[in-house]
């Protein structure tokens, strides 16, 4: 809560006397205010001969608009390390990108 017009940190109040974080927010951004955005992602695992698939979906929607769609498997293999392979599509209002990737790890 505020106090006099003034939160703790110095910045200014609402009327209703709330702290709006929202300006110093935008300042530490370079001026891009902050949105909502909310990541999913489902798999499930199943053991193979050679260690364990992951396969799953994620998607990402933006407040702005922009949303996301991702979909792949990852292959743990015992515990030499892990390989996955994604999909990736990203649209924002006029245009949609599409990826590939394929990371792996591996543990010595």
């Amino acid at each position: 809560m505020c106090r006099r017009g003034r939160a703790r940190c110095g910045a200014e109040c609402a009327p209703d006397g709330v702290y709006d974080g929202s300006a110093q927010w935008q300042s530490a951004l370079g001026g891009v205010a902050p949105t909502a955005r909310m990541d999913t992602e489902i798999g499930y695992t199943v053991p193979t001969f050679a260690g364990l698939l992951t396969p799953y979906s994620g998607f990402r929607f933006s407040q702005d608009g922009t949303r996301g769609y991702r979909f792949g498997g990852r292959m743990e293999i015992g515990g030499l390390g892990n390989v996955s392979l994604e999909g990736l599509r990203d649209e924002a209002s006029d245009e949609a990108t599409h990826g590939v990737m394929l990371q792996g790890h591996l543990n010595w």
